[in-house]
């Protein structure tokens, strides 16, 4: 099983393979419990001896061997909630030299990204790739310059306790500073 109970569930959006050995000369046939009828219902193209859950659920296998003896076994999958993040408005800043470049504090946006979820943390990245593989390395550290304008930077959101995180685009702006003449 994967459970929430046992802190071993995938995240949502994550995928977690059950099954059994595979047996030379044995079918496999995979089933889903339905709740609305009480049973488990043929999955019917699900015929390997593992099979690849993206959903939660209680999954049977039926195993049948050559010489006609059936073993079944049954898995629960439950799934981690990823935290819910808000839209950042973008974080903005008047140039003083009309350069195009400025020092942002990217943590003025944390309130807006936390939204008010607890056991949280956010980390900054220049990458979408960077953000997804969420490394401290490669985490931005404020204040940050950018380094085009307007550049998007991505905040991942993390529950601590089980990883499970989203990714959210936070645009930085740099406005020229108005020349008096």
């Amino acid at each position: 099983d994967y459970t929430i109970a046992n802190g071993d569930a995938p995240c949502d959006g994550d995928t977690v393979t059950i099954g059994a050995a595979p047996i030379p000369g044995a079918t496999y046939q995979w089933y889903v419990f339905d709740i609305g009828t009480g049973m488990f219902v043929i999955m019917p193209a699900e015929t390997s001896s593992f099979l690849v859950v993206s959903a939660p659920g209680e999954y049977r296998l039926e195993l049948l061997t050559e010489f006609g003896c059936i073993a079944t076994d049954e898995a629960i999958v439950e799934f981690f909630p990823l935290p819910i993040p808000g839209i950042p408005n973008p974080l903005t800043i008047c140039d003083d030299n009309n350069d195009g470049f400025a020092d942002f504090t990217l943590t003025d946006a944390d309130t807006e990204i936390i939204n008010g979820a607890t056991g949280v943390l956010v980390r900054y990245y220049e990458t979408l790739v960077d953000a997804e593989f969420g490394s401290n390395v490669t985490a931005l550290t404020s204040p940050y310059t950018n380094i085009v304008n307007p550049q998007i930077v991505y905040a991942r959101l993390e529950f601590i306790a089980t990883g499970c995180y989203i990714v959210v685009e936070l645009e930085i702006l740099v406005y020229d500073k108005p020349v008096l003449i």
